[in-house]
């Protein structure tokens, strides 16, 4: 059974920063490390996992790096963070 995901004020306003394809391709993400929330590598140095990837647009790439923390006791997902970086096409 998928985990539930949980958003705070934070992230929920950093999502909405993003052009709406970059949304729904974060939601989707998210969706996969519910229904697979053992692919969530913890390190020591940070309180939480951050799971990164990247999306390919048509002038550039956009780097996406979400900060989470697993509670496998209540089975939930908490999104801390969104991060975004914009890498354009060299021309």
């Amino acid at each position: 059974m998928p985990y539930a995901l949980a958003f705070g004020e934070r992230p929920v306003r950093q999502l909405r920063e993003l052009d709406v394809w970059l949304q729904e391709e974060v939601l989707d993400e998210l969706e996969v490390l519910a229904s697979t929330p053992q692919r969530l590598v913890f390190r020591a140095i940070s309180p939480g996992a951050v799971h990164d990837f990247t999306r390919r647009g048509p002038a550039g790439t956009h780097y996406l790096f979400l900060t989470v923390e697993r509670d496998d006791q209540r089975e939930v997902i908490e999104v801390l963070d969104i991060g975004h970086h914009f890498r354009p096409t060299e021309q």
